[in-house]
This record gives C-alpha cells, sequence and structure tokens, in this order.
C-alpha cells in the first residue's frame, strides 16, 4: 500500500475529502460563525459591527465605574446561548461576556490614538484564555451626522509602531492590529480577511463567513480568495500521475465552489443545481482535459514561461478551469442572476485572459503553488 505521504495516497485522500465535503455540504452552507464586537462607547463597535456584517441581532451596553461604558455588538441572540448566558449574577455585564465566552471571532474594537486601558486588557486576557479568533481594530469612526470625510493615507511606518506598542500593553506580540479610517474600503477587506486566515476558525465557519459579511467590497475579496485557493488545489490535482483522476476530484472541487459562492451572495443551491450551472457557464470547464479549448483560449497569448510551461498542461487547464468557474458564480450571483450563465462564463473567461496577459503583475501575484493541496 502506497504510503500516507505518497503523492497516490495524497490523490485518495482528496478525493475521498471532497466527496465527505460534498455530502456534508448542507452543514458547511448553512452554519454562521458567531462575531462579537466588543469596545468602549467611543471606539463604536456597533458602527464596525455594521459596516462589515450589516445589523446585529444582540446589543448589550454596560457601564462600570472603573472602566467606564463599553458594548458587545453580536450577530446572535441572548436566547441562542448555552444556558441563557447566566452563570453567576445575571445582569448586563454578564450577558456581554456570555457572548465573548460562545463567540467563534472577536473583534475587540480600540479608540485610534489611545492605549489600551484596563477594559481592553482584561477583556484580551479573556479571550487568550477562551482561544477564539481575536482581532484589535482600532477605529476612527464616522461622524455621526454622516458628513462626507476624507480617508487618511496609513504612514505604514508610524502605524508598525503603534500596533507593536498595543501588542506590548496588551502582553501579546502575536497579536494582530488592524486599523479602520472612517470605516475605509481597504481597511474593512483587511479585517475581513484576517478573521479567514486565522487558524483558529473552523473549516466549515471559513466556508460560511462570506455569507455573513454584508459590506460588498469584503465579501468579494473573499469570495475571489476562495476561488483562487481551490485553484489552486485544483491545479496540485492536475498534475496527478493516476489517469484520470483530476476529472474525478477536479468535478466534485468545482461543485463545492460553485454552492459556497451562491452561499455568500445569498442564494442556497444543490451540488445538482451547481453542475447545471457549470454546464450552462463553460461547457467545457467542467474538469481536467475537458477544458483543454478554453485553456487555449485563455492561455494562448501567454509569453513563453508562464504559467501553462511552468505547471503543465494537465496542472494549467485544472487552474484556469477552475478559476473559470469561480468567477462566472461570482459575476453571476453577484448580480442576482441578472446575467445568464453563459454570460457570466464569457465575462469570467475574459477577465482571466485580461489578467493573464504577458507583464500583468497579476501572474506572479496569483501563479498557484506546487505544494499540495489546501483545505
Amino acid at each position: 500500500m502506497a504510503e500516507p505521504s505518497s503523492p497516490v495516497a495524497l490523490i485518495y485522500k482528496e478525493l475521498f475529502d471532497r466527496y465527505e465535503e460534498l455530502k456534508n455540504l448542507g452543514k458547511w452552507l448553512g452554519g454562521k460563525p458567531r462575531v462579537v464586537v466588543a469596545g468602549q462607547s467611543p471606539s463604536a463597535p456597533g458602527q464596525l459591527y455594521r459596516a462589515l456584517l450589516g445589523e446585529p441581532e444582540a446589543e448589550v451596553e454596560q457601564t462600570d465605574a472603573d472602566a467606564g461604558t463599553w458594548q458587545a455588538v453580536a450577530s446572535y441572540k441572548l436566547d441562542d446561548v448555552p444556558g441563557l448566558g447566566a452563570v453567576g449574577v445575571a445582569g448586563e455585564a454578564e450577558q456581554a461576556l456570555s457572548y465573548l465566552r460562545e463567540a467563534d471571532v472577536v473583534l475587540l474594537a480600540m479608540p485610534v490614538d489611545q492605549r489600551p486601558t484596563m477594559l481592553e486588557q482584561g477583556l484580551w486576557d479573556h479571550l487568550k484564555r477562551l482561544k477564539r479568533v481575536r482581532l484589535v481594530v482600532v477605529c476612527a469612526p464616522r461622524p455621526a451626522d454622516g458628513d462626507t470625510v476624507t480617508t487618511p493615507e496609513l504612514d505604514k511606518e508610524a502605524w508598525s509602531l503603534w500596533a507593536r506598542e498595543i501588542q506590548r500593553v496588551l502582553g501579546d506580540s502575536g497579536a494582530e492590529v488592524l486599523p479602520s479610517r472612517y470605516l475605509a474600503e481597504d481597511d474593512m477587506v483587511a479585517v475581513a480577511r484576517a478573521i479567514v486566515k486565522s487558524e483558529a476558525l473552523s473549516g466549515e465557519a471559513k466556508a460560511a463567513l462570506p455569507s455573513l459579511i454584508k459590506h460588498a467590497g469584503a465579501r468579494d475579496a473573499l469570495v475571489l480568495d476562495q476561488v483562487k485557493k481551490t485553484a489552486g488545489t485544483a491545479a496540485w490535482l492536475g498534475l496527478s500521475p493516476i489517469p484520470f483522476s483530476d476529472v474525478a476530484a477536479i468535478t466534485p472541487l468545482q461543485v463545492i465552489l460553485v454552492c459556497r459562492v451562491a452561499a455568500a451572495y445569498g442564494r442556497i443551491i444543490t451540488p445538482a443545481q451547481a453542475k447545471e450551472f457549470i454546464a450552462a457557464a463553460i461547457p467545457v470547464a467542467a474538469a481536467g482535459f475537458g477544458f483543454r479549448l478554453a485553456f487555449r483560449k485563455i492561455a494562448g497569448g501567454l509569453a513563453e514561461g508562464l504559467l501553462p510551461l511552468r505547471l503543465g498542461v494537465g496542472a494549467g487547464m485544472a487552474w484556469l478551469g477552475t478559476q473559470a468557474v469561480g468567477r462566472a458564480a461570482q459575476h453571476y450571483f453577484r448580480e442576482a442572476a441578472q446575467l445568464s450563465p453563459a454570460e457570466a462564463g464569457r465575462r469570467a473567461q475574459e477577465e482571466l485572459a485580461h489578467e493573464l496577459k504577458p507583464g500583468n503583475p497579476f501572474v506572479s501575484k496569483s501563479a498557484p503553488a506546487k505544494s499540495g493541496p489546501e483545505a
């Protein structure tokens, strides 16, 4: 029998994992990670939550004589918390702490230009003990009157020094500290990506998170990241020494991807519907060698030494085919089915052809790695 680390064993493990994921797809798409934003009132945790996730299901505000007023804004109701959050003395402080205990992700909102107080230090110590996904987001909230504000440029050197100071006061050199300059677009994208990057978040929660994100730019970025990551796995499978194993493995991989993209934009579809979409969007892109014609069309203008020659034809077709399928699904479901699947597929192929032109920096940033499959 092949060793677990051999290419053949890895391929069969990948096949098994993909079909297991298809069997449990409902759980992966239906589960919603619990997200909490907590912090003092000047850091406007509610504003940060609404910008990233929409309307919360629960808000608790607690005034402490020593620490001041702080809030916990959550994506779930107190009734959903085991035991109703009632541990010890009942009250808003206990309710707020119950949200932190049961959350999958906690963002600690801090006022800009303010070192962590005893409140932030206490909350952070509490989160470290819980081993939850935790990020510090330093907020410059939008003015309450809604006036248009100009987002300041980020001085990266000064910010790096400030982030290290916050880490020092919190006693956590590994804490990720991110800016939120008036809820700027790129800052929201960075916060969403930092959540997904965390090793503490389960695979199910990572798959479901884009459907919870309401910030359009952040959701689009997470979906495109998922498309690129899945394409990297497909490319690895395309190098398989087992005949037609790429077809057997990449087909469920692409089906899962379409289901996830649809869920991110509010549509839950079945694997059978995903297969129908793939066939209508890019008829020759289902998997493996069936993508040869579209592969030549998209990659035909690439300069020598770029994607096809680096990866081999099988891996290159798998990578481009999965990219085309995922991007077609993004165009189609993001626009609430205002496009036909075929039109979405055409846009996806044109987009890829443009990005992969010789000299385009996209090529060096997005070419799949040569390592094993990604989860």
